[in-house]
């Protein structure tokens, strides 16, 4: 059982990314919460930045997951056998926190320790939905 989640980004209390002391990435978007090893965490920030690359209404990685938009923007985001349903609104937003907790997870694996701290005992950053809603 997980008794220390260490942040790694945050909108807001119910959409965020941490990890337990186990390694584990807890990804929780609103009342959904994904458990991924963090290698699979990176591969759905591969997903979500190759699916905006590309421009497609549906992408997907090879015996992993993948993404599908409907005609209203709404996505369908399928990690092995869980899904997550996201509206076109919040997409983007989504987008960026994955963004950057695969950011600071890529850090914290290569800078365990600075000045003898685990990186992961601290908030390593905050993402303010405000500002993002307002570009």
């Amino acid at each position: 059982m997980c008794q220390h989640l260490y942040m790694l980004a945050a909108c807001n209390a119910y959409r965020r990314v941490a990890q337990c002391e186990h390694g584990t990435v807890h990804f929780t978007w609103d009342i959904a919460t994904l458990h991924l090893g963090p290698e699979d965490f990176l591969t759905l920030d591969r997903l979500l930045s190759q699916w905006a690359e590309s421009g497609q209404q549906q992408f997907s990685i090879e015996g992993w997951g993948q993404l599908v938009c409907d005609s209203r923007g709404t996505a369908r985001i399928w990690a092995g056998q869980a899904g997550l349903a996201v509206v076109a609104d919040d997409l983007l937003l989504l987008r960026a926190l994955v963004r950057e907790a695969a950011a600071a997870l890529q850090h914290a694996s290569r800078h365990p320790t600075i000045g003898g701290h685990a990186v992961l005992h601290h908030p390593i950053l905050t993402i303010d939905a405000s500002a993002l809603a307002a570009n």
